[in-house]
């Protein structure tokens, strides 16, 4: 009984730093534009009250705390830790759809083709899986019965557990785009993040100049073949200075935060 009190610390602090991490994501991805960034600041202070509330609840909830392993105390007595349980659990999936949509909305506002739009869409909301397990957890919750704690609490803990490190994992997978081009159309997962951008900020192609260079074949004699090479003014445009940031086939531009890091990885 007494490692309730250090999973449920564990649980909560896991699962608001995972959170945090996605939002970060998210304020380096669309943090230009200042909707997102409110919505993100009061995204993560939900989280974290949300967060908070589960540790505090952990000792708060039984008086005195030796109560939560020794029920019988003198004077002791908890609330109704299953109601307890099932409403952050509810409420911890409301924080999961909040962070999900948070990038929704700007990903169908950028020029890309519709397939790309979807595949961007379906990478930031992998997240669902994570929601569904804690569905599974909220139902195992509301059978405890905290009077045979060994036969009825294994199952919720079980669930728990899987919850958090699903929660990792799925933080994760919108940057392993190089490793689902392998068995996902190209065309679903954004920008490839090849090039290079210009000194006014537009992704392009480099202009090379050409240049003849004689090349002989033993068989053919003499044989002209151009040879292309950047010159080196165009070497020295080719520099990555402000703001934008555009695919290969030029059909999306997006704008980049103020560290200027374009989302290769998506």
């Amino acid at each position: 009984m007494k490692m309730i009190i250090v999973c449920q610390i564990l649980y909560g602090s896991a699962l608001g730093l995972v959170k945090t991490s996605m939002m970060v994501l998210y304020h380096k991805l669309f943090g230009t534009k200042a909707s997102m960034r409110v919505a993100i600041y009061v995204t993560g202070a939900i989280v974290w009250a949300w967060a908070l509330s589960i540790i505090l609840e952990s000792f708060l909830i039984c008086h005195p705390i030796a109560f939560n392993w020794n029920p019988m105390l003198p004077g002791g007595g908890c609330g109704n830790r299953n109601a307890a349980f099932v409403v952050a659990g509810v409420l911890n999936m409301v924080t999961d759809f909040m962070v999900m949509s948070l990038p929704i909305p700007y990903i169908w506002k950028l020029q890309l083709p519709m397939g790309r739009k979807l595949g961007l869409s379906m990478a930031f909301s992998l997240g669902l899986f994570v929601s569904a397990i804690s569905m599974v957890r909220v139902v195992s919750l509301m059978h405890v019965d905290f009077n045979d704690v060994t036969w009825t609490l294994p199952i919720p803990l079980m669930w728990s557990i899987i919850e958090q490190q699903l929660a990792i994992v799925a933080a994760n997978l919108p940057l392993l785009r190089r490793v689902f081009s392998a068995v996902i159309p190209g065309s679903w997962l954004g920008s490839s993040g090849r090039g290079t951008a210009t000194h006014t900020g537009e992704f392009s192609a480099k202009k090379r100049s050409v240049r003849e260079y004689s090349l002989t074949r033993m068989d053919m004699g003499s044989n002209k073949s151009k040879i292309t090479s950047p010159t080196r003014s165009q070497k020295s445009q080719n520099l990555t200075v402000r703001s934008r940031w555009s695919d290969d086939d030029g059909h999306s531009v997006i704008e980049l935060a103020p560290n200027e890091v374009p989302p290769d990885g998506i």
